[in-house]
């Protein structure tokens, strides 16, 4: 007997490994994918997406329908599916077509052929993406075309490396990424299809400027840029500036520099009764590249004389958008300090000035401190400030010091003018280099000599 049922089970191992039993067959033929999806298309207006599968062989338990489902990339086809299928088709040997209404998320989803087995989906098919993309693609190229050598890219910190080698291509890499910044400062926003896209401005200038051989390339950088939704061939001259919705380069791009300053320094002259017209250059941020002067006017808005804040209105024009308005100030002369007179708890601070700047002042302003540094490392709140707003008065007494204390005294000439309806103190400056410091002591008073002269 125990032979006998030895041999039983053997048999029914055999049986069921060959498939003998139904239900064994269909499990097997689940396993081995017995449909496969051969196409996967969408029609140009994005309305319908045809798919099509080959079935091989259907099997009891596998019912008379065949499911289509689309699901996200990260769902394995062999799991049992979730959700409700896109589509169903009888299921028959050979070819299978499913059409489905198309949504903007299967593009990015793989759609998988599935039997119903009571109420779960199994899968019985790879994996199938759509297969023509760019048929819903807007605008269309072939492409450019070169003579270039395959694999050749020259190095941008040493671009003398293109013109040894004569290359006729050349192909900058643009990040996406890089170039569309909602946070960025210099921005243009972009609606296309109900969304918006935000350009950073600044930094496609900038990448622009990378293109540092011209000259030699068989197109440009911004030709990638038609390749962008709503960006068109048109929108280009020449295919390198953009016109009306993207000018080349915007104000917030540039900087000015004043006279010989290389940097966007504050520009301050003294005053002497002339005009002072400091000459102008726009630069390229990033860079540093000087804009050339047909691409602007300058007007000069104010007197450029007086005592005061003055303005130069620089006006773009060409390939550039945008006005720039950039400040520079005229102040008064400076008056000299005299040594100071100090007392135990005082110091009396005199001062000379020019008459034709007494003229044309407010007043003076006064700092003190009894720090260790000085003005150079005190903390401003231990910094103490007098305005006198009388420019005839040249003496003042200082009170309330500490016997024994050092005290350091600078002085500055000040005018009151107005810059867009508001007063602003026009000052001198506080030099370093007249700077008077004592000690807050009594003054020394000499003792009367006692001594008897002597007569030989």
């Amino acid at each position: 007997m125990k032979i006998l049922k030895k041999i039983i089970c053997i048999c029914l191992v055999a049986i069921l490994a060959a498939g003998l039993f139904p239900g064994a067959q269909t499990e097997v033929y689940a396993a081995g994918k017995p449909v496969q999806l051969v196409s996967c298309k969408v029609n140009s207006v994005g309305s319908k997406v045809t798919v099509k599968a080959k079935v091989a062989g259907i099997q009891k338990g596998m019912g008379k329908k065949l499911y289509l489902f689309s699901v996200d990339a990260n769902v394995k086809e062999n799991a049992k599916l979730a959700g409700k299928p896109v589509a169903s088709a009888n299921f028959k040997k050979g070819t299978v077509t499913f059409s489905v209404k198309y949504k903007s998320s299967m593009l990015c989803q793989k759609f998988v052929a599935a039997y119903k087995k009571g109420k779960k989906y199994i899968a019985v098919s790879g994996a199938q993406y759509i297969t023509n993309p760019e048929a819903l693609a807007s605008y269309t190229g072939t492409g450019v075309k070169t003579t270039s050598k395959k694999g050749l890219q020259p190095d941008w910190a040493d671009h003398t490396s293109v013109k040894k080698l004569r290359t006729q291509h050349v192909v900058l890499n643009w990040s996406i990424e890089e170039i569309l910044n909602k946070d960025c400062g210099n921005k243009e926003v972009y609606k296309y299809r109900g969304k918006k896209y935000t350009f950073d401005r600044d930094r496609v200038n900038w990448l622009q400027d990378q293109d540092k051989t011209k000259n030699l390339l068989s197109y440009t950088d911004l030709s990638s840029w038609t390749q962008i939704p709503g960006i068109k061939k048109s929108t280009f001259k020449n295919n390198r500036s953009i016109k009306n919705k993207w000018p080349l380069v915007q104000s917030t791009s540039l900087y000015v520099c004043l006279a010989d300053d290389n940097w966007q320094r504050e520009t301050t002259y003294v005053y002497d009764g002339k005009k002072h017209k400091p000459a102008v250059t726009v630069k390229r941020n990033y860079t540093g590249k000087t804009v050339p002067k047909k691409n602007y006017s300058v007007k000069y808005l104010t007197d450029c004389r007086s005592i005061g804040v003055h303005r130069i209105q620089i006006k773009l024009k060409g390939d550039f958008r945008g006005t720039i308005i950039r400040e520079f100030t005229i102040a008064p002369q400076n008056a000299m300090l005299n040594d100071l007179v100090m007392t135990s708890n005082s110091a009396t601070v005199s001062w000379n000035v020019p008459k034709k700047t007494k003229e044309q002042i407010t007043g003076y302003m006064i700092q003190y401190t009894d720090g260790e540094g000085g003005f150079y490392s005190t903390p401003e709140k231990d910094i103490h400030l007098i305005k006198i707003k009388n420019s005839n008065k040249l003496k003042y007494t200082i009170k309330g010091l500490t016997k024994g204390k050092r005290y350091f005294v600078r002085i500055t000439t000040y005018k009151t003018v107005m810059v867009d309806g508001k007063p602003k103190d026009i000052i001198a400056g506080w030099g370093y280099d007249d700077i008077k410091y004592d000690y807050a002591t009594d003054p020394v008073v000499p003792e009367p000599d006692t001594e008897e002269d002597t007569l030989e």
